[in-house]
C-alpha cells in the first residue's frame, strides 16, 4: 500500500514515470481494484500499455464499468489492436453511462476506416436515444462521414447541421475544445453540398470554417 499510496502522489504530481516505478513495486494488482483507471492511465502516460491492459483487466474481472472498458479499448488502440477494441467499445456503451456517444464514436470510427460504414451507422443509431451532452459534436461528425462513404449527401449533411448545432451550444458554455470539432463539421458539411449541387451552401461553410481556423490559431499564439 505504501508504494501504491506514493505512486498515486507521483501521478498527481504528473511524473507518470516515477509513479509507475512505485506501482510497479507492488506484486499483487488487486491492490490497484479501487483506483484501477488512475494506475493503469499513469501506465498509459508511460506507454507501457501491455500493464495498462492488465490493471484493467483485474479490475474488469472485479468489477465491470463503461469507464474500464472504454479505458481498455483505448489501450488496446495504442497498440494499434482496433479489432480488439471494438468489442471494449461496444460493452462500455451497453452499459449506457453518460459517455455511451463517446463509445459508440469511437466504435463507430474505427469500423468506418475499416470500410465497415454500413455497420458503424447501425452501432451508431443504438445511440440516438441517448441524453444529448455538449461533446456530441464527434457523434454527428461521425455519422455524417459514415453517410458520406455511403454516397448518402443529404443525410450526411443533416447529421452536420445536427453537429454544428450542438458544437456552437458546447461553445457557448465556454467549451472551446469543440471549436476544431466545429471547423472539421463545417467543412464537411461543404463537402456534402458540393455533391449535393448547393454551392452557394457550400461556399459559406468553408468561409465559417476559415473563421474558426484564424480564431482557433489566435488562441494558440496567445494573440
Amino acid at each position: 500500500l505504501i508504494h501504491m499510496w506514493r505512486g498515486m502522489s507521483f501521478r498527481a504530481d504528473r511524473e507518470p514515470e516515477l509513479a509507475v516505478e512505485e506501482f510497479d513495486k507492488c506484486k499483487n494488482l488487486k491492490v490497484f481494484i479501487s483506483w484501477a483507471n488512475y494506475v493503469a492511465g499513469s501506465y498509459c502516460q508511460a506507454e507501457r500499455y501491455d500493464k495498462a491492459i492488465a490493471v484493467t483487466n483485474v479490475a474488469l474481472a472485479q468489477e465491470p464499468s463503461a469507464s474500464l472498458y472504454g479505458h481498455r479499448a483505448t489501450y488496446l488502440c495504442a497498440k494499434g489492436k482496433f479489432a480488439e477494441a471494438i468489442p471494449d467499445y461496444k460493452k462500455a456503451a451497453a452499459l449506457k453511462d453518460d459517455d455511451q456517444r463517446t463509445y459508440l464514436t469511437a466504435a463507430g470510427d474505427i469500423l468506418r476506416r475499416q470500410g465497415k460504414s454500413k455497420e458503424a451507422l447501425a452501432l451508431l443509431n443504438t445511440g440516438l436515444s441517448a441524453k444529448e451532452r455538449l461533446t456530441d459534436g464527434k457523434y454527428w461528425l461521425c455519422r455524417a462521414n459514415c453517410f458520406g462513404e455511403l454516397g448518402e449527401w443529404a443525410k450526411a449533411a443533416e447529421s452536420c447541421t445536427e453537429g454544428i448545432r450542438i458544437s456552437k451550444l458546447a461553445i457557448a458554455k465556454s467549451k472551446s475544445s469543440e471549436e476544431l470539432v466545429l471547423a472539421y463539421i463545417y467543412v464537411t458539411r461543404a463537402k456534402c453540398y458540393d455533391h449535393l449541387g448547393k454551392k452557394d451552401l457550400a461556399e459559406r461553410d468553408r468561409k465559417a470554417q476559415a473563421k474558426i481556423g484564424a480564431s482557433t490559431e489566435d488562441i494558440i499564439l496567445g494573440k
